[in-house]
């Protein structure tokens, strides 16, 4: 399947960038436009544009550009973001190149606009970079290099850019500058995805429809699709709406009411404001106070995925932790920063401060996916304090692939799990990893409800679903066949070195 679109280039999101010292005027004025209130926001800076302050002069041309708090006017806008440029400002600078590059409120230039783009990458601005990267890709301006499109495009995404993130997915998907990789490709649409970039989510579903870069999952490649028709508009909105009309004859209803459920709950992760210090909103303590000495709420569960120390748990194992701690196999344990959230599918990532010299790490079963009936060992530390301290190994099957109302994220499992479970690694035959164990059905709830105690009815995220959270954060994982029969005490040997007590203290 082709990919859907090639990318615009042109973006007026370097709105409150900064590499300067800011002023109390253009705070205000960043809040004010954050809550709506656009006239405070442009009177708040108004006068500091006017006395040389280059955020309040970049902010005014935003301003104007937008007609915002003040007439559109885009050659306004285009002497604003001028007046910024000159001081160096970086987003200045990429604003007032967007503006040679498309001929708005000054005379088309593209030598003009690589001039200011370039002056802009050079100290660091994700906007500039990305903007550069593309006058490489069309060859305007500057002559047609699709290498150093992928450099500048590389530059900017890694800051976490969502634009160039797409761009960079493009180029890969394309093999334009770089050797076609549909894996890579598939990367960095995941990346900018999770940001919000319609267009990257698109060819993200595609990925997942098709099968390439990613295995083929037209539960995801649904729920993709529906995410993008959400911010697409005009004809790549109804392309958008062909594709998953397509994948859903792959689906029974059952799925697409979930697939449809899990993009209804999906949200973007917030992009950062890249070039902008951070301020704090707080003000300091005008006093001693008193320490409050944290105690230990809860344990869980939690493995290795990558070889520079990435953990996975779930979301609920760390909520509301003011500090999260774990223990690795034979040491002690430590504080743990949690790198990244995903409530909707209770997973999150933690980064473990100093992994030792030979790290065990799970590898993902690559293939095809576990089938209902297959046997599968869950490990991981329930009743933690309570019960042994080492890690519990239990054994049981896949009962169903789906979840509560058939919730396709999630598989039905048999293996008994505590709580302390959670987060722990679901394993198959090979030992390698089919899901991340979740919980158990509350039996007196449903008790309640029916009549009796429901048996061994217990669930874990789907490994498709992990994966895709641990693609969206960058984070590089073991894919491994399964291809042998071992014996679960060879399996809880092996997963033992890469599985960790975490523990969320308040």
């Amino acid at each position: 399947m082709a990919r859907l679109t090639r990318l615009g280039f042109w973006t007026f999101v370097a709105l409150l960038c900064s590499s300067r010292p800011t002023w109390a005027d253009f705070q205000a004025g960043r809040l004010a436009y954050d809550r709506g209130d656009y006239t405070s926001a442009y009177n708040e800076c108004d006068a500091p544009a006017h006395q040389g302050n280059a955020d309040c002069q970049n902010f005014l041309g935003v301003l104007h550009f937008q007609g915002h708090g003040v007439a559109r006017d885009e050659v306004q806008a285009v002497q604003w973001y001028r007046r910024a440029a000159e001081q160096g400002h970086g987003s200045g600078q990429s604003n007032l190149g967007v503006m040679y590059a498309t001929g708005r409120g000054v005379e088309r230039d593209d030598n003009e606009a690589v001039k200011w783009f370039q002056r802009s990458g050079a100290q660091g601005t994700a906007s500039g970079q990305n903007h550069l990267g593309a006058m490489y890709a069309a060859g305007r301006g500057v002559p047609k290099d699709d290498v150093q499109a992928v450099e500048w495009y590389r530059r900017a995404a890694e800051q976490g850019y969502a634009l160039a993130q797409a761009n960079l997915g493009f180029m890969y998907s394309n093999g334009r500058g770089v050797p076609k990789d549909d894996a890579e490709a598939a990367k960095w649409n995941q990346r900018a995805a999770e940001l919000g970039n319609p267009a990257a989510q698109a060819n993200l579903a595609n990925a997942y429809g098709s099968g390439r870069g990613l295995p083929k999952d037209p539960l995801l490649s649904y729920m993709w699709y529906t995410i993008a028709i959400k911010g697409a508009s005009g004809d790549f909105r109804d392309q958008v709406v062909k594709r998953r009309e397509a994948i859903s004859r792959e689906l029974p209803p059952a799925l697409v009411i979930s697939a449809q459920q899990m993009a209804d709950r999906w949200k973007p992760r917030p992009q950062a404001r890249l070039d902008t210090p951070a301020v704090s909103q707080t003000p300091p303590p005008v006093g001693p106070t008193a320490e409050k000495k944290a105690q230990l709420e809860m344990t869980g569960t939690g493995f290795i995925v990558s070889r520079r120390g990435h953990a996975l748990t779930n979301a609920h194992v760390v909520e509301g932790c003011s500090e999260v701690r774990t223990r690795l196999p034979l040491a002690e344990s430590s504080v743990t920063p949690v790198v990244a959230t995903d409530g909707s599918n209770d997973l999150a990532l933690l980064a473990l401060p100093s992994p030792p010299p030979i790290l065990s790490v799970a590898s993902f079963r690559e293939g095809r996916g576990i089938r209902q009936g297959d046997t599968i060992v869950a490990l991981g530390f329930p009743l933690h304090g309570l019960l042994a301290s080492g890690a519990n190994l239990t054994t049981g099957n896949v009962s169903a692939l789906a979840g509560v109302r058939d919730d396709a994220r999630y598989l039905q499992i048999t293996a008994p799990v505590q709580p302390g479970n959670s987060g722990g690694p679901l394993l198959d035959q090979s030992g390698n990893v089919v899901g991340v164990v979740v919980g158990k059905l509350d039996a007196l709830k449903v008790a309640r409800a029916i009549g009796d105690i429901p048996q061994n009815v217990n669930f874990a995220v789907n490994a498709n679903v992990a994966r895709a959270f641990l693609d969206a954060n960058g984070v590089d994982y073991a894919l491994v066949p399964s291809t042998t029969n071992l014996q679960a005490a060879d399996i809880g040997e092996r997963a033992k070195k890469f599985t960790v007590v975490v523990q969320c203290w308040k």
